[in-house]
């Protein structure tokens, strides 16, 4: 038996864990845990890229021929 996946709801989990992972992220940078800047610009970069992803994911259009 096959089951079928929402793609409204999987959408809505990667957003959750999108949050959750930019939350992590800026909380490294607000908290002090970045020692040189090499490692804050990678931490800037993955907010700045999830922060992307995210965007995409709340554009109905780009998901739509998932239907």
């Amino acid at each position: 038996m096959q089951e079928t996946v929402d793609p409204v709801n999987v959408v809505y989990k990667t957003q959750k864990l999108l949050d959750e992972l930019m939350e992590n992220n800026a909380q490294v940078l607000l908290g002090g845990g970045v020692d040189n800047m090499s490692k804050y610009n990678y931490i800037l970069g993955k907010i700045h890229i999830i922060d992307q992803i995210k965007q995409e994911l709340s554009n109905p259009v780009s998901y739509t021929h998932l239907r």
